[in-house]
C-alpha cells in the first residue's frame, strides 16, 4: 500500500544516536526524491532523558513535520508506553531486548534485538541506531546497496573503523528484517529527483549572511544558536572574512559593533539569555547609528528556563529591550528558506538605515531540516551603506539630520571625514551635546529612519486572501506559519475558509496592512508561543481593536489538528 505522505518517529534515551539516525534517514530519503521536514526534541541534561526525532516525507512540499506517526521506532520500553501507535494502520519497530509491547494495534509490529545484534554481531554497543536504520530501510524497500553506499559516505570522515562498524550494523539490521519478517506492502515509491537541498534554519541563516556580504562574526556558544557560530567560523575565511568565539555575549556584540564601525558587515547570534546581556551594547549601536545584525534563536525562559524547548517569548525584549528608547528593526522568518531571504533582508535594512536589526527565530525553526528548492538561493539584491565621498566644498557631517533620518558613513582614517562613534548624546558632528533641543532632534532622527524600512521590505505575506469566510482572520509570526497553513488546509476540506496574514516585519509593524486585513474580518485570532500574547498586545495597541489570543507554552509547536479544532470554535 503506497502512501505518499509518511511520518516516522524515532524515540529513545539520549546518547543512543536517535538524532543521527533521523538525520541519516532524512538524507537517504532526500536522495530518493522525497520532500522532507523534520523535528527534534532532546533533554537539557548532559546524559539521560528522552530524545525524539520525527521526519515526514512526501512527493510535494510540506508545512509541518507531521503529528502522530505512521511508523514508530522505539529503542526502549518507556518510549513505547509514552508514544505508542495511535493509527490503526501504523508500523511499530521495537527493541525486543528491552520490551514486548502488548495490546498494540498497528498493522505490523516488528521486534528486533537491537542490543543483542550490536553486542554479539557488531561488538559495538553504540551501533544500535544503525541496526534500527537498516531495519527501517528494509521495510521501506530501500535498496540495500544504496543504503550501504550512503552510509559509507556519511561516516567516511570518521575513519575506516567507524565506516566498517556502522555499515556492518546497518546491514545486520537489514538482513534481520529480510530473514525474519515478510515485508509489508510497499510503503512508498522513489520519486523523480528534485532540484532541492536539505537544510536547517541555522544553515540557511549562515548562507543568507554570507550572500548578503557579512565578513565578520563574533559569538558565544548557546543552544540553539551554537552551530551558527561554528559554521560562520568555519566558512568566513573562505570568503576573506573573520569569525571568532568571544568570552561572552557582551564581548561578541561589542566586537561586531567595532567591525561594522570599521566598514565591515558584521553579525552575531545568540538565544534569550545571551540576548539579555547584549541590551546595553545594542543601545550603543542605536546611538552611534552603526548597522549590525543580531540573531536571537528563542528558547523557553525566563532565566535558563527550558534550553532545549521552543518558545516565542523574546518579542517585546527584541523591540524594547533597552534603557531609554533605542529603536531597532525586528524581523522574523516563518520557514527555513525564509531564514535565508530574511537574513539578506536584515543586512540590507541595517545598511540602508544605519540601524541594528534583530532577527527572531526559535528552537524549532533553527534546528529543523526542510527540503528547499535551489531556486530560493538565486543571487539576491544586496544593499550597502551610504558612504561619505570626499568633497572639498562640503565637510562630512556623520549624524546629519536628513528627511529620511539616514546619514552617510565614513570609516576610521578616511580623509576629511572624522566620524566619532559615541554613546553620549551628541550633535550632528558627533560632539557631546545635552541640550533639550538637540536630544529631541536626535531622538526623532533615530526613530524616523525606521519608517524607511517599508521602502526596502514589504513586511508581511497574505495567505488564503480570497477566503470567502469573513468571520475569522489570523495574524501570526515566526514558525507558527507552517502549522497554521496546514490547519487552514484541514478546515478548507470542510468548506471552512480562513485568511492568514503572516507578519515578517515586527518593528516597525506594517500597521496599514494589518488595518486593511482587520477590516475584512469580524474576529482576529493571534496564535503565539508565549503566555501573554505579545504580538496580540502590539496589534491591539496599533489598531485599537481587541484580538483573540491563542497560546501554547508547552515547549512544543502547535499541531495543525489542535489549531483547526480551536479555530472552529471562533466561527
Amino acid at each position: 500500500m503506497i502512501n505518499n505522505n509518511l511520518t516516522i518517529r524515532i524515540v529513545g534515551e539520549s546518547g543512543e544516536g536517535i538524532v543521527s539516525t533521523g538525520e541519516i534517514l532524512s538524507h537517504i530519503l532526500k536522495g530518493l526524491g522525497q520532500q522532507l521536514m523534520t523535528f527534534r526534541t532532546y533533554p537539557a541534561e548532559i546524559k539521560g532523558g528522552q530524545c525524539l526525532f520525527q521526519l515526514r516525507f512526501a512527493e510535494k512540499p510540506l508545512h509541518t513535520p507531521g503529528e502522530d506517526p505512521e511508523i514508530l521506532i522505539c529503542f526502549d520500553e518507556k518510549s513505547y508506553f509514552e508514544h505508542g501507535i495511535k493509527k490503526d494502520n501504523g508500523l511499530l519497530i521495537y527493541n525486543s531486548d528491552d520490551t514486548a509491547p502488548e495490546n498494540h494495534k498497528p498493522l505490523v509490529a516488528l521486534g528486533l534485538p537491537f542490543t543483542t545484534i550490536s553486542r554479539d554481531e557488531i561488538g559495538v554497543m553504540q551501533s544500535k541506531n544503525m541496526v534500527a536504520l537498516g531495519a527501517i530501510g528494509n521495510l521501506l524497500n530501500i535498496n540495500k546497496e544504496q543504503l550501504h553506499q550512503f552510509t559509507k559516505k556519511w561516516f567516511r570522515s570518521k575513519g575506516e573503523k567507524a565506516v566498517e562498524a556502522n555499515t556492518k550494523a546497518l546491514l545486520a539490521g537489514w538482513e534481520f528484517c529480510a530473514e525474519n519478517y515478510e515485508n509489508p506492502d510497499k510503503l512508498f515509491e522513489q520519486a523523480k529527483q528534485k532540484n532541492t537541498v536539505l537544510l536547517s534554519g541555522n544553515q540557511a541563516l549562515v548562507l543568507g549572511a554570507l550572500a548578503a556580504g557579512c565578513r565578520f562574526y563574533a559569538g558565544y556558544p548557546i543552544t540553539p544558536a551554537s552551530n551558527i557560530m561554528e559554521m560562520m567560523i568555519r566558512e568566513l575565511p573562505k570568503f576573506g572574512g573573520v569569525g571568532l568565539q568571544t568570552e561572552d555575549e557582551m564581548a561578541a556584540v561589542s566586537a561586531v559593533i567595532g567591525a561594522s564601525f570599521a566598514g565591515t558587515k558584521a553579525m552575531t547570534a545568540t538565544s534569550g539569555p545571551g540576548f539579555s546581556l547584549m541590551q546595553e551594547q545594542i543601545g550603543l549601536a542605536v546611538m552611534a547609528e552603526i548597522p549590525i545584525v543580531i540573531i536571537d534563536a528563542q528558547r523557553a525562559g525566563p532565566s535558563t528556563g527550558m534550553p532545549t524547548k521552543m518558545e516565542q517569548g523574546d518579542l517585546l525584549m527584541a523591540i524594547h529591550g533597552s534603557h531609554g528608547e533605542a529603536p531597532r528593526i525586528v524581523l522574523a522568518p516563518g520557514t527555513v528558506d525564509e531564514c535565508f531571504s530574511t537574513t539578506v533582508a536584515a543586512f540590507n535594512l541595517a545598511e540602508a538605515l544605519r540601524a541594528p536589526v534583530v532577527l527572531l527565530t526559535d528552537l524549532v525553526l533553527a534546528q529543523r531540516t526542510e527540503s528547499i528548492n535551489l531556486k530560493s538561493f538565486k543571487k539576491p539584491q544586496i544593499i550597502d551603506r551610504k558612504k561619505w565621498q570626499s568633497n572639498e566644498d562640503q565637510e562630512h557631517v556623520p549624524y546629519k539630520i536628513t528627511e529620511s533620518g539616514v546619514s552617510t558613513m565614513s570609516v576610521p582614517g578616511q580623509m576629511d571625514a572624522m566620524y566619532v562613534a559615541t554613546g553620549l548624546e551628541h550633535d550632528e558632528q558627533g560632539r557631546p551635546n545635552y541640550t533639550p533641543a538637540m536630544h529631541d532632534k536626535m531622538l526623532q532622527k533615530r526613530h524616523e529612519k525606521l519608517n524607511g524600512a517599508f521602502a526596502y521590505y514589504k513586511g508581511y505575506q497574505l495567505f488564503h486572501g480570497d477566503a470567502s469566510n469573513n468571520n475569522v482572520g489570523i495574524i501570526s509570526w515566526g514558525s507558527t506559519q507552517g502549522p497554521i497553513l496546514e490547519a487552514l488546509d484541514l478546515l478548507a476540506a470542510e468548506s471552512v475558509h480562513i485568511p492568514l496574514l503572516q507578519l515578517k516585519l515586527l518593528n516597525p509593524l506594517p500597521l496599514a496592512a494589518i488595518n486593511e486585513f482587520a477590516k475584512s474580518v469580524e474576529k482576529l485570532v493571534v496564535p503565539e508561543h508565549n503566555y501573554t500574547g505579545q504580538l496580540a498586545g502590539l496589534i491591539e495597541a496599533g489598531i485599537h481593536r481587541p484580538v483573540i489570543r491563542l497560546r501554547k507554552v508547552e515547549g512544543l509547536p502547535f499541531h495543525p489538528s489542535e489549531l483547526a479544532k480551536k479555530l472552529k470554535t471562533f466561527i
